[in-house]
């Protein structure tokens, strides 16, 4: 397998998969938020926040139209829980580690 993205697991399979860790607090933050957005490197934050994190040349794209101007936030591995997976098969896993950490992974997959 050829690693290609930061932090991304690949395939050159038709299909599409997706997965994300959340920390139970993130996780809770931003369940209650729909404005959230999560980024494995950066985290939790709001819309504007992580829009200032996507390169320069993406930013125009960002507008307060029908979707949200969400795209260039998806294709900078920026996700909102309530759109990230809309599309796909979706499937969720909670556990709790030996030292008591609450995680939750967060699965979409599907078809071109």
């Amino acid at each position: 397998m050829k690693i290609t993205r930061k932090g991304v697991f690949e395939t050159n399979s038709s299909s599409t998969h997706a997965m994300a860790i959340v920390p139970d607090e993130e996780y809770k933050k931003m369940k209650a938020d729909h404005s959230l957005w999560y980024h494995p490197e950066y985290g939790l934050k709001t819309k504007e926040e992580a829009s200032k994190l996507i390169p320069e040349e993406d930013q125009k794209y960002l507008t307060d139209d029908e979707d949200g101007g969400s795209w260039p936030l998806y294709d900078n591995g920026w996700f909102n829980y309530e759109e990230w997976h809309s599309d796909l098969e979706q499937d969720e896993h909670e556990y709790t580690s030996a030292h008591g950490d609450k995680i939750h992974i967060i699965c979409a997959y599907g078809y071109d």
